[in-house]
């Protein structure tokens, strides 16, 4: 397995070591952060850079309350610089470019202070710093695209823009088999160079190329040319076009059909439009009104489709124009097409539409001047069924091939939103942001969720914002094969947002409120790619307090849209749930298993009622109401449970609000969970039989690649390494001499899994019907990229996932370890059960894979005439705090188990405790409580109970107390008490081998 690294190794190194490195101090300063500001605070990271892409989560007082917008500039900067230590970067760097108040429509307005990164004159392309405050100067959210470590980077080029331009026409001759028709000129910049999984700056000429001809679509580049060695560092593509893929039936809002017979041109104001004359040149206004001062005569004027914010080119002929006498003194129209045709009405659709997408820019955002441009529009190109941007005009086709003419409404807004993606710094990359995005300019703008209706016939749609595509992870944006079905997950969430806020606040509202959240969006931050950030982002900018974790105005529609069409969703924090009890696995028969937890409202105290919800094997979950044991402590008992037993649980509150939350996260989808009774194995298989004893292995098939690596015999302790991660195989089995692996390194084989893999070994069918608590455990020794970079080892039983590989971190197990998979959901009364070991692998690093030995199923069986279970007797003391002690035990009083511990929740905390045992009991009344256990009194040592007045005490078994019956008690301190003592139940427990 041969692979050539666009990295060295050192390099490599070089790349992993910066990025442990800023990981690090991203943890660091977080920290220190939180420990200054707030423990609200968040942080999202750049895989890529390991520092701060998205601050976010609370808010910061301003050193002063702003006024003006050199004012929020200022404390922007401010705010850049001492959240330099989250995002790394090097605030000389940072150039303003923005300043924007955001009116907001429900919530609170906002205000965005946008900075461009340079550095010794050289601009850092896609860098961008997003600073997002209140209208007090609060801080909200830091949002940055921008690079690291610049300092002592060179700005100065090996060679000149005449060679760059040079070098870019052999290498878009290379790339696309064309020669460029047009070569544009060469901008040095710094490039973001991500290949070799990290992000770093490159010296770079920015030159873009293009053919084109007749009847066909152009290609276009962008390429970011190494000013140094002159390698191509990237290649973007600069042509964005319409694309038609399927076809979407839904009912259609008059005002964006293509131009019909059906749908019939109508009179629209042609606004900001050039009107030409003897007397001078003049604009339209958004009416369409224009005016002459001081003509007293008739005048002749011409008007063609060029405006202040375009022109409008005719690739079938002459730009249509009119001539017209207009008189003094009375009211004039110039209709500029009486007549129409499809070449000059393709002409007045681009013209109306490029307004309409600067007018709604102004709207939203009066103070917003990033639409106001002249917006150069090619309509009637010589081909049919298409449309595209190609970085300095949009271009539409003429009618045919079983399309309309291409220029109208939708199409004209989804083109030039690829130029207003441009201009904000979303951009058009690869994974579908720029397509799903100019999508959503066009819905919005239009208020409609279809893109190109009746663009290939009638009922034949381009897009449709009420898709079913499903986020596929922040891993795998480019997850449907093509930049326009990528692009649907974001468009659709966009749309349902709309949708949603119009259902809950009204048509006008709802879009009020859409539009706004949107164009602050695009002013405040900086988002090239379809990830679940995005919400966290719109959340922010929709708060109205300073805290997302309540909750914003418009949560519940804007969360329901992410998650209809996917995205994981933004979990509010109005619970806290901490100390939660997690009951350890146990043979004891006999509970109360006691949970105890702390429980407190973060938005609207007092907690009005909280449960314990548990269920054993699989069953209806029951509810068990807790009972406070102090102003936010609760606890509850688990009663008996006979053996075998697996049982799950979970907490739910609700505060004086009719707020909710559970524990943990999820629930009841997701529970804490322990076992009763004793641990039994069911199957076993080491490897090491004459032949596979029924285990087979093979390809998904699903990959470009139907590799099957997987074999079984003896791993032979090869190693590897590229691009900053060293791994290595076993040099022997676990035990014995066999064990499965991907790629042994048998033979020639150089021991690591290949790229674009998809493959699993499979156990033969076990039988389960019988089985409780099914736990599967086995020795491991795993080398596998992070998931992150798409390669992922799965655990499968009977097609259910049941373990993965990190997402974000690579797996380097460095020896064997012992691992063991809670499978009872899956594998519990099921006669048939398989057990698959699957990888699953991208193409950016190969290491080792899996290596598997020792594979062993267990099951729980009765733990009945095990030792006798403790019991607690007696009635405990009182204490000053109204709790009422509680004595039990845990693991199994035996020789053997070595686990037997006595425990006691609800004393008073932080105060001294003791452990008395006899060898009989007593009743007699005691410092104001009951003595339970009868002189001579062993104690066995002083400990101090903790902050929830919890103790434990472990208890060794030696031989000669088996059989033998002990009672014990716990003593401790209560200083308000009258005798300043208090006092548990009793426990009985009886030893045994």
């Amino acid at each position: 397995m041969i692979r050539r690294l666009t990295l060295s190794l050192s390099a490599a190194l070089l790349l992993s070591s910066s990025l442990l490195s800023a990981q690090t101090a991203l943890g660091d300063a977080l920290g220190e952060w939180r420990s200054s500001y707030g423990e609200s605070w968040r942080v999202v990271a750049h895989e890529d850079t390991g520092w701060a892409e998205l601050l976010y989560g609370s808010s910061l007082e301003p050193s002063f309350r702003p006024t003006t917008d050199a004012d929020f500039a200022t404390l922007a900067r401010g705010y850049a610089e001492i959240t330099a230590s989250l995002h790394g970067l090097n605030p000389l760097s940072l150039i303003e470019d923005a300043a924007l108040w955001l009116p907001l429509v429900g919530t609170t307005d906002k205000f965005t202070v946008r900075f461009v990164q340079e550095w010794d004159g050289v601009n850092v392309d896609g860098a961008r710093l997003n600073v997002l405050m209140d209208t007090e100067g609060r801080l909200l959210s830091v949002h940055s695209t921008s690079l690291p470590d610049l300092d002592g980077l060179s700005t100065t080029p090996s060679y000149d823009e005449g060679a760059a331009r040079a070098r870019a026409a052999r290498a878009f001759s290379k790339e696309t088999q064309l020669e460029a028709t047009q070569v544009g000129g060469a901008a040095l910049v710094i490039a973001q160079d991500k290949r070799g999984g990290a992000r770093r700056a490159r010296l770079s000429w920015r030159v873009e190329a293009l053919w084109q001809a007749d009847d066909t679509l152009p290609v276009g580049r962008t390429l970011f040319l190494d000013a140094v060695t002159g390698g191509v560092i990237e290649s973007r593509n600069l042509v964005h076009e319409l694309d038609v893929t399927g076809t979407v039936v839904t009912l259609a809002t008059p005002g964006t059909y293509p131009d019909a017979a059906s749908n019939p041109a109508a009179q629209t104001p042609a606004a900001y439009a050039r009107v030409t004359s003897s007397a001078g040149t003049t604009y339209t206004d958004a009416d369409g009104d224009f005016s002459f001062a001081g003509v007293t005569t008739p005048l002749d004027v011409t008007v063609d489709y060029t405006g202040l914010y375009n022109d409008v080119n005719n690739g079938a002929g002459n730009q249509h124009s009119v001539t017209q006498t207009v008189q003094p003194g009375q009211a004039n129209t110039v209709l500029m097409n009486p007549s129409p045709t499809e070449y000059v009405t393709s002409q007045a659709n681009a013209f109306v539409h490029c307004n309409k997408v600067r007018d709604y820019v102004r709207a939203i955002v009066p103070t917003d001047d990033t639409a106001d441009f002249v917006m150069t529009a090619n309509v009637n190109q010589t081909s049919t069924c298409n449309a595209f941007f190609n970085g300095n005009s949009t271009n539409y086709y003429r009618a045919g091939g079983g399309c309309v003419n291409t220029g109208y409404s939708t199409v004209v807004a989804h083109e030039t939103g690829h130029w207003l993606n441009v201009l904000y710094g979303t951009g058009n990359g690869n994974d579908g942001m720029g397509e799903g995005n100019a999508d959503v300019w066009a819905m919005y703008i239009n208020d409609v969720p279809i893109v190109g209706e009746d663009f290939c016939g009638v009922g034949c749609h381009v897009r449709d914002g009420q898709n079913t595509n499903q986020f596929c992870g922040d891993c795998c944006g480019s997850c449907y094969g093509g930049v326009h079905a990528d692009g649907e997950v974001w468009m659709g969430a966009a749309w349902k947002i709309r949708r949603n806020l119009n259902t809950t606040w009204g048509n006008d509202t709802g879009d009020a409120i859409a539009d706004g959240i949107f164009m602050g969006w695009m002013n405040s931050y900086n988002q090239t790619q379809i990830k679940s950030i995005i919400e966290t982002q719109w959340l922010t900018l929709d708060d109205n307090d300073g805290n997302i974790d309540n909750g914003t105005p418009h949560y519940g529609d804007i969360d329901a849209a992410f998650r209809e069409q996917g995205f994981p969703g933004f979990e509010l924090n109005l619970i806290s749930f901490s100390d939660v009890t997690e009951l350890p696995d146990t043979e004891s028969e006999a509970g109360p298993y006691l949970v105890i937890a702390t429980i407190t409202s973060l938005v609207a105290p007092p907690i009005t009622g909280a449960s314990l919800h548990y269920r054993v094997n699989g069953g209806a979950f029951t509810e068990l109401l807790m009972g406070p044991s102090s102003s936010d402590s609760y606890a509850v008992q688990i009663p008996d449970v006979p053996s075998p037993a697996r049982v799950e649980y979970y907490l739910s509150a609700v505060d004086i609000a009719a707020n909710t939350d559970t524990w943990p996260s999820g629930a009841p989808a997701a529970t804490a969970s322990f076992t009763i009774g004793e641990v039994q194995l069911l199957f076993t298989e080491d490897f090491e039989g004459p032949n596979d004893g029924g285990w087979s292995h093979g390809s998904r098939g699903d990959t470009l690649s139907n590799e099957d690596d997987w074999e079984r015999g003896t791993p032979q302790g090869l190693s590897g390494g590229g691009l900053g991660v060293a791994w290595s195989d076993p040099s022997a089995a676990a035990s014995g001499t066999s064990c499965w692996g991907n790629d042994l390194g048998m033979g020639a084989e150089n021991g690591a899994y290949n790229s674009l893999v998809h493959s699993y070994v499979r156990s033969p069918a076990i039988d389960c019907s019988a089985a409780v608590g099914t736990s599967l455990r086995f020795k491991r020794w795993l080398t596998v990229e992070k998931g992150s970079n798409n390669d992922f080892a799965k655990i499968l039983v009977n097609g259910a996932v049941v373990w993965e590989s990190d997402f974000n971190d690579h797996t380097l197990d460095t020896s064997w370890t012992a691992q063991e998979v809670d499978i009872a959901a899956q594998a519990d009364g099921q006669a048939s059960v398989q057990v698959e070991f699957e990888i699953e692998t991208g193409w950016v690093r190969s290491l080792g894979g899996w290596n598997i030995d020792d594979f062993e199923l267990y099951t729980l069986a009765s733990s009945g005439g095990q030792c006798p279970t403790p019991v607690a007797y007696g009635t405990a003391k009182v204490n000053t705090n109204g709790w009422t002690p509680i004595i039990s035990s845990t693991g199994t009083p035996s020789v053997t188990s070595g686990d037997f511990a006595i425990n006691m929740d609800m004393g008073m905390p932080s105060q001294p405790v003791i452990l008395i045992s006899s060898a009989s009991t007593s009743s007699n009344p005691f410092m104001g409580g009951t003595l339970w256990i009868a002189p001579p009194v062993t104690r066995h040592g002083v400990q101090f109970l903790d902050a929830l007045g919890s103790v434990s005490y472990p208890f060794a078994v030696d031989g000669p107390m088996v059989g033998t019956t002990q009672y014990f008690q716990f003593w401790y301190r209560d200083p308000p008490d009258a005798f300043g003592v208090g006092l548990s139940d009793g426990l009985e427990v009886t030893y045994c081998d």
